[in-house]
């Protein structure tokens, strides 16, 4: 926020309301283009997810919806479809709980995916509970640590994005989008700036 009044000379908190959801919407627009779910690359504390995988029952790689993982805090593997309390009951009894570096590893060359080492993982309806924080860390956050925030040039790439959406706000209409799935178009703000369509296509290639 603080960079974005800067871009536009802004001395007031009268519109830092408007200014960040002109972020908001940046931010989203590049997960648009980048192909992920919208949220998906925002810092998630926490997340509990039960993976599924459309490659098969098995498999060494584990791909998780939030990215990137910053640290995994529980994975319980179980070997057929469990409930909340079979899951909680494989914690209190250390029945199906991994230990990071022995059985499993974050894959530091993949935003998203758990590699497995001691095997593949067993992968159906609810048979993993994986429990980690995910997600890029807003920079204005003094988080430290293990926090992971964007890479400069999608920072700088989104700043561009909110600053011609804030230029562009009496003026700019909307424009139709080919969703690639049939039925009816998406609509997105016209006027893409290029560098976040450079940053989230070159995201979209790495996730591909």
């Amino acid at each position: 926020l603080a960079d974005l009044k800067t871009a536009i000379n802004a001395n007031t908190t009268g519109i830092d309301a408007e200014l960040t959801q002109y972020l908001q919407d940046a931010s989203g627009l590049f997960e648009r283009i980048a192909g992920v779910a919208a949220g998906s690359m925002r810092r998630q504390v926490d997340r509990v997810e039960f993976p599924s995988s459309p490659r098969g029952e098995w498999s060494r790689g584990l791909h998780l919806t939030a990215r990137p993982i910053e640290s995994v805090s529980e994975v319980v593997q179980l070997y057929s479809t469990g409930t909340d309390d079979e899951f909680a009951s494989a914690v209190v009894n250390n029945i199906g709980v991994l230990d990071e570096n022995e059985h499993y590893m974050i894959d530091s060359r993949d935003m998203g995916r758990l590699l497995r080492l001691d095997g593949q993982w067993t992968i159906g309806p609810r048979y993993l509970r994986v429990t980690y924080t995910a997600g890029w860390a807003d920079p204005d956050d003094a988080l430290g640590g293990t926090s992971i925030e964007p890479p400069d040039h999608v920072q700088r790439a989104v700043l561009v994005q909110a600053v011609q959406l804030f230029n562009t706000r009496k003026t700019a209409g909307l424009t139709s989008v080919n969703s690639g799935k049939g039925g009816e178009a998406d609509v997105e703000p016209a006027g893409i700036h290029p560098l976040l369509r450079e940053a989230a296509e070159g995201y979209r290639r790495m996730l591909l």
